[in-house]
């Protein structure tokens, strides 16, 4: 296969070219066009790159939407009831070591932040800045609940659930900023 035909496989079938230009070097094209290889790059593509806000952009806005109302929640239980959810044995030492209501003003500002910057094109970086919180927030809280005597649950639900989606749209956020 020569280099056109092969530059002309990835954008056709793929789409690759524009996700990442380096692809469109004539020995990494004939590989991947000729040798089955385009599958696993094909899957990575799918879900993020470019094209990943204008597919997921109001499921980001609805998940960090329902994620204020999660933080407005949590600091509810946590200033204004007398027992409160938030324990050592739950979450972890490290994150005990903070008020439930700093977590709960991280998670709301950081929604706010990402919902603005999906919102507003113009604004992207806001999203950027609420992504890197969000992730940020759930790298410490799955750590805390897994590795300083939390509960296991809690940190696959964090590392699992939480984390992959605002690394999703943190990756796609980036991925459009740099267009």
């Amino acid at each position: 296969m020569d280099a056109r035909a092969a530059c002309h496989c990835l954008r056709s079938r793929y789409g690759i070219s524009r996700i990442c230009p380096a692809l469109c070097s004539w020995s990494v094209r004939d590989r991947i066009c000729e040798g089955g290889k385009m599958e696993k790059l094909r899957g990575l593509a799918f879900w993020s790159g470019p094209h990943t806000l204008q597919r997921y952009g109001p499921a980001f806005i609805v998940w960090h939407g329902l994620m204020f109302l999660v933080g407005f929640m949590f600091w509810r239980d946590a200033a204004q009831m007398e027992i409160s959810l938030f324990r050592e044995t739950t979450w972890g030492a490290v994150a005990y070591s903070q008020k439930a209501e700093v977590w709960a003003a991280i998670n709301m500002v950081a929604s706010t932040l990402s919902v603005m910057g999906l919102i507003d094109r113009p604004r992207r970086y806001f999203a950027v800045v609420g992504g890197v919180l969000n992730v940020a927030q759930y790298f410490v809280l799955s750590y805390s609940a897994a590795f300083t005597g939390g509960d296991p649950v809690v940190a696959l639900y964090v590392s699992l659930l939480l984390m992959p989606i605002n690394l999703l749209m943190l990756l796609g956020v980036v991925c459009e900023w740099r267009r």
